[in-house]
This record gives C-alpha cells, structure tokens and sequence, in this order.
C-alpha cells in the first residue's frame, strides 16, 4: 500500500535516511517526492514553440548555406523519424520551469545542430541523416546531464536548509537551559 506523506515528513524521512532510503519507504518516485517537496505541478497544455518563426528565419539566415540547406532538407524529409528518436520514452505532457515542453527541446536541438555544422560535410542523404541522429543523441545526453546536475543541486540545497533548521533548533534548545 502506497503512503503519500506530506511535505514535512518526507522532508523529515530525508533528513533523517537519506534521499533513497525515503523513496523507498513511500514507494514514490523521485519526480512525485519533488512535486511534494517543491510544490511543481505537472500541468498538460498545448505544446508552444519557445522561439518564434521569425527568430528560426533570423537564426538560420546567418549560417552557412551549403551546410545548412541540405541538413534541412534531410530534416523535412525524416522530420517524423527524428522526433520520434529524440522524444522517445519522454512524457510529451511534462512541462519544466521555463514551460517548455519536449517538442519545444527537440525544435531547440535541431536549431543547434543547425548552428554547430563545422565537421559537416554533405555525401548524401543517409550520411547527413546519421549526422543529425547523432548530433541529436549527444544534445539529448547534455540535457539529461544538465537535468541531473540541477537535480543535484536541488537536494543539496534542500539538505543544507535542513542543516540550517536543525542547527537553530539546537541552538534555541541550549540557549533557554
């Protein structure tokens, strides 16, 4: 049976066993722990593109078109195929802190692998294909490390706020004997 705490005994089991051990115990998700700790609602809107088209048209107008018209024009023909690379296994409803939702993070990457085509060099369409594929793998990577990183970050400041509670608490229970 599962047990939904609230915020200040999750908070208190993590202080007390440590981040895992209190997942664990409440049979909860890391994403449910900090909904419950942070307050992050996950929401389902309409997926909205975070740059306009004006900004793609401007972006695009300033690189190299020998490099960039065909990337482009592999990526209209296998659009579909490279989404569903990019966005597999990915919840489409969750939104981050900046509303931007996966489809929003893949139009990014592929605006970035645009912009970075220094060791390009087009051969034909599957070789540029693989190109893409692989150029947005190694952007989703960063972005899953990122996601950790700030994750991480997350905790530790929960932690030290703990440690700043718990050391008042102690200090207001000394200084009244």
């Amino acid at each position: 049976m599962k047990i939904k705490p609230d915020k200040d005994k999750l908070d208190q089991y993590i202080y007390d066993y440590g981040f895992d051990k209190a997942l664990e115990t409440f049979q909860i998700t890391e994403s449910q722990a900090e909904n419950i700790l942070f307050g992050v609602k996950e929401k389902r809107r309409e997926p909205t593109p975070t740059s306009t088209i004006e900004e793609v048209i401007e972006i695009v107008q300033e690189l190299d078109p020998d490099k960039t018209i065909p990337l482009m024009q592999v990526m209209k023909k296998r659009y579909h195929s490279l989404r569903n690379l990019y966005l597999k296994g990915k919840n489409l409803d969750k939104i981050n802190i900046r509303s931007e939702t996966p489809e929003d993070k893949f139009h990014n990457a592929l605006i970035k692998v645009l912009e970075d085509t220094e060791r390009f060099e087009y051969e034909d369409d599957e070789t540029t294909f693989n190109y893409i594929k692989t150029r947005l793998y190694w952007q989703n990577r960063k972005e899953k490390r990122d996601a950790q990183r700030n994750k991480r970050k997350r905790i530790h400041l929960l932690e030290e706020k703990q440690m700043e509670t718990l050391l008042e608490q102690l200090k207001e229970k000394f200084n009244d004997n």
